[in-house]
């Protein structure tokens, strides 16, 4: 009696490739998938500080008395609204992001101090990711003599 010898794959191997293929391919859209999300959540964030920084750097620029007698009572929303740039022809276009900026004035929480002499600014830049509102949030300092 002779044994025939097997030459080839049979349907056990066969179906355990195609389950190692599949499990491979997935693992790796599944990391693809999440290194892309994280990108585009860092590049959304770095562009929000970019126009949070434009801001500050506005009123840093800005004459004081332009913000004398806001937020002298409570904290006062100076602007709001989406953040504008200008492309090289010169148009204004709306971005995706939305602006707000509050001034605070020092002496407002603290009694005895003279009102009008420092304010505080804060900038918040909000944007929508993955249906979740972000945010990315600057203040700084500005005093009369500067």
């Amino acid at each position: 009696m002779k044994i025939k010898e097997e030459k080839g794959f049979t349907a056990v191997d066969v179906s355990i490739a195609i389950i190692i293929i599949f499990i491979f391919t997935s693992i790796l859209a599944v990391l693809f998938f999440q290194y892309n999300n994280s990108s585009q959540e860092l590049e959304r964030k770095s562009q929000a500080t970019y126009y949070a920084i434009a801001e500050i750097e506005k009123i840093k620029n800005s004459d004081f008395e332009n913000y004398i007698g806001q937020g002298v009572s409570n904290i006062e929303t100076v602007e709001e609204g989406n953040v504008q740039i200008q492309n090289e022809s010169g148009i204004t276009e709306d971005t995706e992001y939305y602006k707000t900026i509050t001034v605070e004035d020092y002496a407002y929480s603290r009694t005895g101090k003279k009102q009008d002499l420092v304010k505080t600014f804060k900038v918040t830049i909000s944007y929508k990711f993955n249906n979740k509102t972000q945010s990315v949030e600057l203040s700084t300092v500005k005093t009369k003599g500067n």
